[in-house]
């Protein structure tokens, strides 16, 4: 490839060479420099990541429960308005009850 390259351009004067090499060299050490710089922060780039990762999973796990939650809460208000219709119908059939036994009682007393 070098030969090509000086055949396109002609005979390159002795050094010339040379001195492209290290100017490309320097070009691909700049870039190696910023890549190193770069690549120092990649650990803590990726702790953090994983860190975010975290608070949105976590945060996924307390949505999942608190949908849980009000699904157990919306059970407990339905068998808690039953249990207060249940109660009523109770109290109401204990009232009944407890008059039936009072007039029962009323009449067996003036019977004796």
């Amino acid at each position: 490839e070098l030969a090509r390259a000086r055949g396109r351009r002609g005979a390159a004067p002795p050094g010339a060479m040379h001195m492209a090499s290290e100017a490309e060299v320097a070009n691909v050490l700049a870039k190696l420099d910023r890549c190193d710089a770069v690549a120092a922060g990649v650990p803590s780039l990726v702790a953090r990541l994983r860190a975010v990762q975290d608070v949105h999973q976590h945060n996924a796990d307390l949505h999942a429960r608190l949908d849980h939650m009000r699904l157990v809460q919306e059970d407990l208000e339905l068998a808690n308005r039953r249990d207060r219709e249940l109660l009523e119908a109770l109290k109401l059939g204990l009232k009944e009850n407890v008059e039936a036994v009072q007039a029962n009682m009323a009449v067996l007393q003036r019977g004796a």
